[in-house]
């Protein structure tokens, strides 16, 4: 069995669990799976490279690891303004209490995820449909907007480090 690389987990999770997404815009777990990994991406790729340093011989211990990885999480913030967003909403999706035809997510405010068209309302040509969220009371994220932006972030991270 292979190593799983930064560039395995992308093509092999992220993009397929994008492109499940985009395919089916009004499907929630599909927008979870694709919210979860393309977060989740970021801790593949450190780990992968504290992986590399430590057959250099660096070792450290995990509390390092711990605050280390979470200042790599800061960079991503600065780098990639989607980032914070599908942070969130990792963090968020698992507190999901569905309701129709939204799930009000209990997590640092009320978050209500709208399946729907720009206006949240039902209806929506298939081109035009979209998940947003909604936190007390203003429209924050379209999230298969942040998910094109953040999984092409990570396209490119992998492609400047030759992976």
């Amino acid at each position: 069995m292979s190593e799983m690389t930064p560039r395995i987990y992308f093509d092999e999770i992220v993009l397929l669990n994008f492109k499940e997404a985009q395919e089916n815009r009004y499907c929630l777990h599909c927008a979870m799976n694709a919210s979860v990994s393309a977060f989740h991406m970021a801790e593949a790729f450190f780990g992968y490279l504290w992986k590399k340093r430590e057959s250099k011989g660096i070792k450290e211990d995990a509390s390092k690891y711990r605050k280390d990885l979470l200042g790599y999480h800061e960079d991503l913030r600065e780098r990639c303004t989607g980032f914070t967003e599908v942070q969130q909403l990792a963090t968020a999706f698992k507190h999901v209490y569905p309701t129709k035809p939204w799930c009000e997510i209990d997590s640092a405010g009320q978050i209500t995820i709208s399946i729907g068209d720009e206006d949240g309302g039902e209806g929506a040509e298939e081109s035009e449909s979209w998940l947003s969220v909604v936190k007390n009371g203003v429209a924050t994220i379209n999230v298969h907007s942040v998910l094109h932006e953040v999984v092409h972030f990570w396209k490119n991270e992998l492609e400047k480090r030759g992976m």
